[in-house]
C-alpha cells in the first residue's frame, strides 16, 4: 500500500481517505500515511467530534459526517453517518480547489497537490473549542469550501 501511495502522490495525485468509525485514537490506513494522505474525522451539525470518528494527532481535518443524504442500493436515497461520508466532502473541496488553480496557471505549468492541501487544511475552521477533550486531535479543524476557494484565488 505504501508502494501505492507513494506513487500516487508523485503523479500529482492528492489523496484523501475517511479516519475511520471505530472512536479510537488509532491510525487506520491509508488515512493513517501521514506523507500523503488527507486523513478526514467526522463531526456532527454542531461541529462536534461524531462519537464513532476516529482522533488523533495524525488527522488532518474534519468534515460534516452525520446524517448525510446519500444514494442507497435499489435506486434509492437514504440517511448515512461516518467517515466515509466525510471523506468525499474534503475530495469535493479538493476539486473545486482544484480547478480554480488550474485555471489560474493557464495550464502553464502542473497544479501541485501540496498547495491544495495547504488551501483545504489552512482555512479550515478550528473547532477544539467545541471539542476540548479532543484538542488537538481533529487536525485543523472542520472544512470552509468558500475559505479555501478564497485562499486560492489569492495566490
Amino acid at each position: 500500500m505504501k508502494r501505492a501511495l507513494s506513487s500516487a502522490h508523485d503523479s500529482g495525485v492528492l489523496l484523501v481517505a475517511s479516519a475511520g468509525n471505530k472512536n479510537r485514537e488509532r491510525k487506520q490506513y491509508p488515512a493513517g500515511d501521514d506523507d500523503w494522505v488527507i486523513a478526514v474525522a467526522a463531526t456532527d451539525t454542531q461541529d462536534v467530534k461524531a462519537d464513532f470518528s476516529n482522533y488523533g494527532v495524525h488527522i488532518d481535518v474534519c468534515a460534516p459526517g452525520v446524517g448525510i443524504y446519500s444514494a442507497y442500493p435499489g435506486k434509492r436515497f437514504g440517511t448515512w453517518s461516518g467517515t466515509s461520508f466525510a471523506a468525499p466532502l474534503v475530495s469535493g473541496e479538493a476539486a473545486l480547489t482544484y480547478s480554480i488553480e488550474m485555471r489560474r496557471l493557464r495550464g502553464r505549468q502542473p497544479v501541485d497537490p501540496q498547495v491544495v492541501r495547504m488551501a483545504i487544511e489552512s482555512s479550515a475552521v478550528n473547532i477544539d473549542s467545541l471539542n476540548p477533550e479532543f484538542a488537538g486531535k481533529l487536525g485543523k479543524g472542520r472544512i470552509d469550501v468558500f475559505e479555501a476557494i478564497k485562499e486560492i484565488r489569492q495566490r
